[in-house]
C-alpha cells in the first residue's frame, strides 16, 4: 500500500508539471525519451496528461526518462526523438544548471544548488518552475499560453529568442568564473518531475519551487 502510495503521489507531480507546462488543449504529440538499457522515445497526444505521467512514471523506474520539449505534428515513431525544425509549439524558456560532484566532472560548475540559484536570480524574470534533477537545477520560465508557431520564421524567433536568453544566463554565470551548458535548441530534452535521476544513486526529480 506504501509503495502504491508513493507511486500515485509521483503520478500527481508528474501530470501537475506537463498540465501546466502544455496548458488546456494543446495541438499535436509530446515525447517522452529513455536513455539507458533501450533508448526509445514513445509520443502521446500533447492533451493525454494522465497517460503521460502514468507512462512516465512507470518508465522512469528504471531508466532516464525526458521530455521533448517542443511539440511535434505527429508520431514520429519510438526511434526518433526529431528535430528542431519539427518543432510545432514551444511552452516556454529554460536553463539546464550543472552543479559541482561525482555526477559531473567539470569543475567550472556552481559548487551548490544553492549557488546555481545566483545564475537565475541575476535577471528580472521570476521563473515559473525550479526543478531539483538530482545533480542541479532545471527552470522553467512559461509563456502566458503555449506558443504555437504559425511558419517557419516564427519557429525560427523562437529559436533566437532562446538562444538569446539562454546567453544571458551564461554571461551571469561567467561573472561567478562558472560555466553555464548552452541547451537552447528546441529539440531539446529536460527531466521531468516524479521520475528518477539514474547517473549515480537514484534521485527523485522534484519540484523544488513553487511546492
Amino acid at each position: 500500500m506504501l509503495a502504491e502510495t508513493e507511486a500515485h503521489r509521483r503520478v500527481t507531480t508528474a501530470r501537475r508539471f506537463l498540465r501546466t507546462l502544455y496548458m488546456e488543449n494543446p495541438p499535436g504529440y509530446m515525447g517522452l525519451s529513455t536513455f539507458g538499457a533501450s533508448s526509445v522515445t514513445r509520443w502521446l497526444a500533447a492533451r493525454s496528461f494522465s497517460e503521460a505521467a502514468d507512462l512516465a512514471v512507470e518508465l522512469g523506474e528504471k531508466e532516464d526518462l525526458y521530455l521533448n520539449i517542443g511539440l511535434r505534428a505527429e508520431d514520429l515513431g519510438d526511434k526518433r526523438r526529431g528535430t528542431a525544425e519539427e518543432v510545432i509549439a514551444l511552452p516556454g524558456l529554460w536553463a539546464d544548471i550543472d552543479v559541482q560532484g561525482p555526477a559531473h566532472k567539470a569543475q567550472s560548475l556552481p559548487p551548490t544548488k544553492r549557488d546555481a540559484l545566483k545564475v537565475i536570480k541575476g535577471i528580472p524574470l521570476s521563473p515559473t518552475w525550479i526543478i531539483d534533477s538530482g545533480h542541479g537545477l532545471q527552470v522553467w520560465w512559461l509563456f502566458k499560453e503555449l506558443w504555437t508557431f504559425e511558419g517557419e520564421k516564427e519557429r525560427q524567433r523562437a529559436q533566437e529568442l532562446s538562444r538569446r536568453f539562454q546567453a544571458t544566463l551564461q554571461a551571469r554565470a561567467k561573472e561567478y568564473g562558472w560555466r553555464v551548458d548552452g541547451t537552447h535548441d528546441l529539440a531539446r530534452v529536460l527531466r521531468i518531475p516524479g521520475t528518477y535521476n539514474h547517473k549515480l544513486e537514484p534521485k527523485e526529480v522534484e519540484i523544488a519551487w513553487p511546492r
